[in-house]
């Protein structure tokens, strides 16, 4: 149901209400009006259970969210039929509309709900962000920093089956059932038609399938996740991001990669092949990635994934699982691997390069040199960390960085186009990665999995302080190593390097493997941020916040400290393939290649919860909503309106 359908005021033309659709208003001036008067009031005590459940009602009454179900034919079955536009919401394009059907029932073992060993029920569908599977158990966790942590997001595995008028489908069917139930729009089967919208929603894992074709934002759209329609060209992949390669199975999430070499058809229920280049964008392979930018997002806490990875075995060399928003000049320079999981500022949206010019990865509240384009002064001379680096890269003419300078930095002046909450506070869309695998680059055997944090600006050739463990510590070093890798010209990244399990590849056992890390960062206490990772449910590494502080000394880039991030972060999955990072050997690889999520849940302290991709210490929504066109044309590359003036430039504010 389109918003454009609903209708408000106090005169209701009652001649034209549908009694098959209550509340919906149809078109006939001629009608007799009638005036509506607000019911009388019932007194009640103001404390009363009743009373506080009515006020409920209506400060949460725009949020309600209608029960529909859509049940669709088989693949084979299922045709196309004009449907009416709605009008685009904050932040989606529409170009696929939605047309609900009728209503249905959920069950688990008999025809009618059961809450023996779950939560109850959520009062009128609101959204979750919990999901009722998540066990008790894993509600609240022991930090690494000792604190009590709190379940505040979860999607979980396990099934539900679909009853409604049509013959009962279950997950193991064939046929296409889709159901909106509360905070997830399920969809089992798959969708033959042209995508043509650039987003899908994709639902709570375990449930069932993305439902193609509704626009996002809409009515029974997904509250927190997406699949997104485009290709990650910055990074030089060889794949199209495609939502149909997003389904569950078996109640875990599926992202599978497909090859136009694959000629079976439904070899895996993912798979969308056959298919040729021409039905792909031009490309060989096709994959696909999820993401909650704009959606959820959380600052600080505890976030963790258990995955599956693709591929016969641990030695497999080719798939991607790219993190990060470089400009074309960095492709051969990121860390870049197979299956990736990974988190980013919202003021950043991943695909969408102009939203990440001079927003990535800068982590930054100092106003001084480190604002700059390239790192350097107007005479384009100094500090001479910045002209020549012994870890950049010639094609960089061996120059520190090539970023265009901080966008939202503290140094803006007054009046600039800044997204505050003031004009003297840094911004930026900070990047941490869960996790990005790829093979034991060294010994070219064994999976392993990159765990960073990325930063701008840049020390003095990438360095960071490990002088203490408070700075970098090494909880493992039989499975761990730091990452020899720490940046290149468009970004800078504390990393380690861990092996994985072998059995946990598509075609070694497929087990389920937990990855994660803990992050605080605080502008009352940055003394106190660090991020610290763990691999299989035992740490791995941690940074702390003096780790990339000041590099003010001799030889060094005159910047201030970088901060362990801030920011509202939202989440991304993906699977993708570049051969930027390293060969794409596909004797090695399996197609299609499967990546299998079984969780994701984020925790944060107890008494410091935060969640919301715009709070009031870093806004992001009236910035976004101002430049809209940046956050849905995926084709603008470079920021196009007028950057904030640099009170440190040449003339001041």
């Amino acid at each position: 149901m389109c918003n454009s359908d609903r209708r408000s005021g106090e005169q209701v033309d009652t001649a034209l209400l549908d009694p098959n659709r209550p509340h919906r208003i149809l078109s006939h001036p001629a009608a007799p009006k009638l005036q509506l008067h607000p019911p009388r009031r019932v007194l009640r005590p103001r404390h009363s259970p009743l009373h506080i459940l009515s006020r409920l009602i209506h400060i949460l009454r725009p949020l309600l969210i209608l029960n529909y179900v859509h049940i669709a034919p088989r693949v084979e079955e299922q045709q196309h039929h004009p449907l009416p536009q709605c009008p685009p919401a904050y932040g989606r394009k529409h170009t696929a509309p939605f047309s609900p059907g009728t209503m249905s029932m959920i069950n688990r073992e008999s025809s009618a709900f059961s809450f023996a060993d779950r939560d109850p029920p959520v009062l009128f569908q609101i959204p979750q962000p919990i999901d009722p599977d998540t066990p008790q158990s894993a509600r609240t966790r022991t930090g690494f920093d000792g604190q009590d942590y709190e379940l505040v997001f979860s999607d979980e595995r396990g099934g539900l089956s679909i009853q409604s008028s049509t013959p009962s489908t279950t997950a193991s069917t064939a046929s296409t059932a889709s159901i909106y139930l509360g905070t997830f729009y399920l969809e089992q089967g798959a969708y033959s038609a042209p995508i043509t919208s650039p987003h899908a929603s994709y639902l709570r894992m375990g449930r069932s399938h993305i439902h193609y074709g509704r626009p996002s934002g809409d009515i029974g759209d997904d509250p927190f996740w997406e699949a997104v329609d485009l290709w990650y060209g910055v990074t030089g992949d060889v794949e199209w991001y495609d939502p149909s390669q997003v389904v569950t199975k078996d109640g875990h999430l599926v992202i599978t990669i497909d090859s136009t070499d694959t000629a079976g058809r439904g070899v895996t229920k993912g798979s969308t092949a056959p298919f040729t280049a021409a039905d792909n964008h031009g490309l060989k392979y096709r994959s696909g990635m999820i993401q909650t930018w704009n959606k959820f997002c959380f600052t600080s806490g505890y976030v963790e994934v258990s995955v599956t990875f693709p591929g016969p075995t641990s030695s497999t060399a080719g798939y991607t699982g790219f993190s990060g928003a470089l400009t074309h000049v960095a492709l051969r320079d990121v860390i870049r691997c197979w299956p990736g999981a990974w988190t980013m500022g919202n003021l950043g949206r991943p695909g969408y390069q102009a939203t990440t010019d001079g927003m990535w990865p800068y982590t930054y509240d100092e106003c001084d040199l480190g604002t700059f384009p390239n790192q350097t002064n107007p005479d384009g001379a100094t500090p001479a960390a910045a002209k020549f680096s012994d870890q950049s890269r010639s094609r960089y003419n061996n120059e520190l960085s090539w970023l265009s300078g901080q966008r939202a930095s503290a140094c803006s002046c007054p009046g600039s186009d800044h997204p505050g909450p003031a004009v003297n506070v840094g911004r930026g869309a900070p990047e941490i990665d869960i996790f990005e695998a790829s093979i034991e680059k060294v010994t070219k055997s064994g999976g392993t999995v990159s765990q960073s944090a990325q930063f701008a600006p840049f020390a003095h050739d990438y360095s960071y302080q490990n002088d203490s463990e408070d700075k970098w510590k090494n909880f493992d070093p039989g499975r761990t190593r730091a990452n020899t890798f720490k940046g290149s010209a468009v970004q800078q990244s504390v990393s380690g390097v861990t092996t994985v399990p072998d059995d946990m590849f598509q075609g070694s056992g497929a087990k389920f493997t937990s990855f994660g890390f803990e992050c605080y960062g605080h502008p009352q206490h940055r003394d106190d941020g660090y991020v610290m990772w763990q691999v299989d449910g035992k740490p791995t590494h941690r940074v702390g916040a003096g780790a990339v502080g000041p590099d003010m000394g001799a030889g060094g880039a005159m910047i201030g400290r970088r901060l362990i991030p801030e920011e509202p972060m939202a989440l991304v999955l993906n699977l993708g393939m570049s051969p930027n990072w390293q060969d794409i050997v596909e004797s090695s690889m399996m197609f299609p290649g499967e990546m299998l999520v079984d969780y994701v849940r984020v925790y944060q302290r107890k008494n410091e919860i935060n969640v919301g991709c715009d709070p009031k210490g870093y806004p992001t929504k009236k910035y976004i909503d101002e430049h809209l066109e940046a956050y849905q044309d995926v084709n603008m590359t470079l920021w196009k309106w007028d950057k904030p003036k640099n009170s440190l430039w040449s003339g001041g504010c």
